[in-house]
This record gives structure tokens, sequence and C-alpha cells, in this order.
């Protein structure tokens, strides 16, 4: 067995559990710190604080491993101006103050500034739930120190990702179409390291496909993500036609360089092309329009190059976010959201509504097969599903006969006919239950009037058995005890609900004989004494109810005893030392709520 672990105590399972099951989480608060008292202790799950605690602080973070999903690493940075002991015991809290896991800890002295040495140490836990997502980490960020792994994994990510910033700028999409022989789009302006141009960034995705009006050719995906430098530059490029490749570079345009995609094959693509982009820009240069999405510059050349010309002649168009009828140089159609392609403007419609219809034609004769076909095999599939669906709803309601209903009010009483234990109830006999593991019954209970403190009830627990109590006092309460005796509907004058009464039997006389009125208390006469030894006086000779006997019969009140002189007998009778009703003994159930079957 390992020396050195960290485990969930009873409470922390009770929560975890209660979490999952209910879809909430238990929210990590604090890292305690102890030294075990001078002994290395060993985690206990019964354990509710640290043998010697230290140290209270907020936790820095709670991570999950990557190579074990089910491993929480929970970890606090301890600064140089705090120590002066050794380490030996770790404890985490949650929101509410409660300890959730305890473990030891390898020996470890944390040294102060003002001994001469001091280092900023980091405290790692790693703890096994069955559902990380049942955890939460709660901090204040104002009073924690960030470790440097958080630090170097915030700054990849924002490295990484395509929309670091989006509260930089809103998402565009817009669709442009243009003719060219060579293009070059320009994204954003190219800035060296340090120059305030790097604030200027592109991230999205651009789809490249061949044929302005048909759409008819998918070409190429970029996934971008550009911060105005080669060095901040990442990109993933697929391209469907390798005959049409683009690259990055710098463009110089009209004085000002670009970082830019440019069309570098060897000879000239004179075709149409579309472009779809949906992503953020953001650009920080002199006579930038944020209406403007690109610049983006086709031009005229045949001959072959390795780089793009510097400052070459252009036909130049600035496409808008809200452009509405743009043309370029050569009078080719941009189109834009707000200027999308429509029927009339596609080249050639009569032919191609010609050969629709003769589509159209083959397409419904195929469609009518398919649908004898269809209905077909639909009339066997309703035959197979109709059996499967008779089968299933009887399966339906006899789980549904099999449940209890699920209205039942928090706190009821449910009397079983087995003794099994009931997920969604618990036994009102005096059980002791966690506030937080049971929130549904606590909030009944800590409003209801047959809630006491539970020092008064421990002290006269057969008076208050139909009392909740308090538990102790700030995490826990506890059950009724139904089982002390036998409990009535409603309540009768002058007795309070939930208060119980005592066992007794009603006022009644007994007109018995005695065989001698006595005056006094005598073991050696038979019968009833009409004085007790304090003088109390109970019956007299003379009074009616005790009229002098028949010759040789006494009275008697136990279960055997003599009924005339010389004869003997019984008298049967049902003895105990309870009075009682004819009873069933069996358990008595308060439904809680938090899992109902």
């Amino acid at each position: 067995m390992s020396t050195f672990f960290t485990i969930l105590t009873k409470v922390g399972e009770a929560k975890l559990a209660n979490a999952t099951a209910l879809g909430q989480t238990v929210k990590f608060a604090k890292l305690a710190i102890g030294d075990g008292n001078g002994q290395l202790p060993t985690p206990n799950q019964n354990q509710t604080v640290l043998v010697r605690e230290l140290r209270r602080e907020p936790l820095n973070l709670i991570d999950v491993d990557d190579q074990n999903p089910n491993w929480i690493i929970c970890e606090q940075v301890i600064p140089e101006n705090v120590g002066g002991w050794t380490i030996r015991e770790v404890g985490i809290y949650d929101v509410d103050g409660d300890l959730i896991a305890v473990g030891n800890f390898p020996e470890t002295y944390k040294p102060v500034l003002s001994e001469g040495s001091g280092r900023t140490q980091t405290i790692r836990v790693v703890l096994q739930v069955s559902s990380t997502a049942s955890v939460e980490l709660k901090i204040d960020p104002s009073v924690v120190l960030a470790t440097r792994k958080y630090v170097d994994d915030l700054h990849n990510s924002l490295v990484t990702a395509v929309d670091p910033f989006p509260q930089y700028a809103g998402k565009e999409k817009f669709r442009f179409s243009f003719h060219f022989q060579r293009m070059a789009i320009l994204l954003v302006p190219y800035a060296e390291s340090g120059n305030k141009l790097g604030k200027s960034f592109v991230s999205g995705r651009m789809t490249f496909a061949r044929g302005a009006e048909q759409y008819s050719e998918r070409l190429m995906d970029i996934e971008l993500s550009i911060k105005s430098s080669y060095h901040s530059t990442n990109f993933t490029m697929l391209k469907y036609r390798e005959d049409w490749p683009l690259r990055f570079c710098v463009l110089e345009y009209e004085g000002e360089q670009w970082l830019a995609l440019y069309d570098d094959s060897l000879s000239g693509n004179a075709q149409d092309a579309d472009v779809t982009f949906v992503g953020q820009r953001g650009v920080f240069t002199a006579g930038y329009t944020p209406e403007y999405q690109f610049k983006v510059i086709t031009y005229d050349s045949s001959e072959p190059v390795t780089a793009p010309p510097t400052n070459p002649e252009v036909k130049e168009t600035i496409v808008s976010l809200a452009s509405s009828n743009v043309k370029d140089a050569s009078g080719k159609q941009y189109y834009s959201e707000s200027f999308p392609p429509l029927i009339e403007k596609i080249p050639d419609l009569s032919s191609q509504l010609s050969g629709l219809s003769t589509s159209i034609n083959t397409l419904s004769q195929q469609t009518t097969a398919s649908i004898d076909g269809l209905a077909q095999q639909t009339a066997a599939d309703i035959d197979a599903l109709d059996q499967e669906t008779t089968l299933g709803l009887n399966s339906v309601n006899h789980k549904a006969d099999s449940k209890l209903p699920l209205d039942v009010l928090v706190g009821s009483v449910v009397e079983f006919s087995t003794n099994q234990p009931r997920s969604g109830y618990v036994k009102a006999q005096r059980i002791e239950l966690s506030r937080s593991a049971y929130p549904k019954l606590w909030a009944v209970v800590q409003n209801a009037s047959n809630l006491t403190a539970q020092a008064v009830i421990d002290a006269d627990p057969k008076t208050y058995a139909a009392h909740y109590g308090t538990g102790n006092g700030t995490t826990t309460f506890t059950t009724p005890d139904y089982h002390l005796g036998h409990f009535r509907r409603g309540a009768k004058n002058g007795v309070a609900f939930g208060q119980t009464e005592g066992h007794a039997v009603e006022y009644h006389y007994h007109n018995l004989p005695t065989g001698t009125g006595a005056s006094e208390y005598n073991f050696e006469v038979y019968g009833i004494p009409d004085l007790m030894p304090d003088g109390t006086r109970i019956w007299n000779k003379y009074d009616s109810l005790n009229p002098w006997p028949i010759n040789g019969h006494i009275a008697v009140t136990d279960d055997v005893g003599y009924i005339s002189g010389n004869d003997t007998g019984q008298i049967v009778g049902n003895w105990a030392n309870e009075t009682r009703p004819d009873t069933i003994n069996t358990y008595v159930y308060i439904f809680h709520g938090e899992v109902a079957v």
C-alpha cells in the first residue's frame, strides 16, 4: 500500500454522490495544510478536520489529468513570506466549510524569509473521483497566485486559437466572386515586432470555389489565425486542386506592406472564382474603414513569376460587407451577403432550363418506381413496428405500475409491506442526515413546528419522538422516531401536533367482593383493604361497591386464583408489561425526494 495518498472523507463521498445524481457540482474552495502534530498521519474517512491545521487558503487551480480522466489535480501556491513549519498533511474544503478530502504529504519544510531563506512552494494534491464533471473550483481571483503552468497554458491557448479575442470584433461573413489571371487578397498590414500595427489580426475560415455563378468546384479551404507577422501566423491549408496554389507573402501595395494570400501558379489562372469568409478581422491602420472586409486585387499577367511584383498594375475592388452591386475593372460581377446571385443573372438561362426539364422527367420516372417499392416496404415496416410498439407499451406500463408516484410530497410518511431498503426513503427511526445531501427534506423540516433542539430530544426521546432534531446544529439533522409507539391521524383537542402521550388505561370501576372489609392494611386479611398504610381510604365495608361477599369468595387480580372455597380454576387473559391494542410491527419511512423510484 502507498505511504502517501489522498482519500475522500465520508462527507465528501456523500456530497459528490448527491451532486452526480442531481447533475450539480461540489465547489472546491480551499486547501488546508498541517504538520500532523509532529507525526506523519494516516488519512481517515471519518476525519472532519486535520490533525493540526497551520494554514487554509483558496485553491489556485483545479485541472483534470491528461492521462487519467478521473484524476483531479488541485494546486495551491504558498508565497515565500509564509512558512516556518513542516508540511505533513493536506485537506480540501468546499464552500460550506466541509472537509471533502484528506491526505498525508511527504515531509517538506517550508522556510520563511525571516529565517534567511524563502521560496514559493506549490502544493499539488491528486484526487480520484467517479465523475470530474461534479467538481467545480470556487476561488477569489484577488487573493490567489497563478502557477507558471497556468500562465503558459493560457498563453498557448491564445496563440493557437482561431478566435482568441472575440470581444474585439463581431463575426463577419461574406461571399464575393471575381475573374482574374492572377489575384491576391490583402489580409492585414504587415508589421515587424513591436510595431503598433501588430495589433491587427484575422481569424476564421476562407473557402475558394471555381465558377462564380455555379459554384461548381471546390478548390481550397484555409483556416486562418494571423497577427500581422510571419512569426505570429498559424494556418491550415487544405487543397482540392494542386494546380491552383496559394501561399502567404508580404505584398507591397500603394506604398504599404500587407500580409497577403497570393496566387503563385507559374502560368495565369484566367478564371472565375468564388470566395467565402467566416470569421473576425481587426485592422489598425490609417484610412481603414471597418465596414470593408478585405482588399482584393486582380491583375493581368501571363509570365511565370516566383514572387509577387511590387506595386503591380491592378484592377482593384474593395469588397464591403454591405456591398450591393460591385463589379471589377473588367466588368465581372461581385456578390455579397446583401447582393446574392439571382436566377436572371445566370448566363444561357434558356438552355439550362431545357436541360433541367429533361432531368425532371427522368427524375419523375425514377421517383414513381421508388415510391411503389417504398409503399411495399413501408407496409411491412408498419406491421413490424406495430408489434414492437405493443411490446414496448406493455413493458412501459409494467415499469410504470412498479413505480411509486413521483408527486409524493417530501416529508410524507410511508409504510412498506417489505423490509428492503428503498431509494428515496429513510427510516423514521431517529436517523441523522446531512443537510447538504438531503436538501429537499431539510428545506421542509427547517420551517416545521416540530423541529426541536437535539439536546432536548436526547434528554427525553419518548416525549419528542415525533419531532425532527437539529442534529449537530450546522450540517446535520435527525428524523422522528415513529417506532417508539403508535401514532394517530390528526390531533385531539388540547394536544399539539407532534406531541406524544404516554400509555394509559381509561378511568373505570371494578365491583370486586372481598372476604372481609379490613379497617387497616393487613396481609393476613384476604381481599382489598379499606385503608392504605398512609391512612388513605380506599373502600368502606358498608359501601355499595364493596358488599359483603358470599362466604368463601375472594377477589383476585392475577391470572391464577381461587373462585370458590374448595374449587380451583384459572382465569385466562393476555398479560404483558405494557398496555397495547392488537399490533403489527413494521417499518415507517419518510420520503426525502432526492432519488424517487
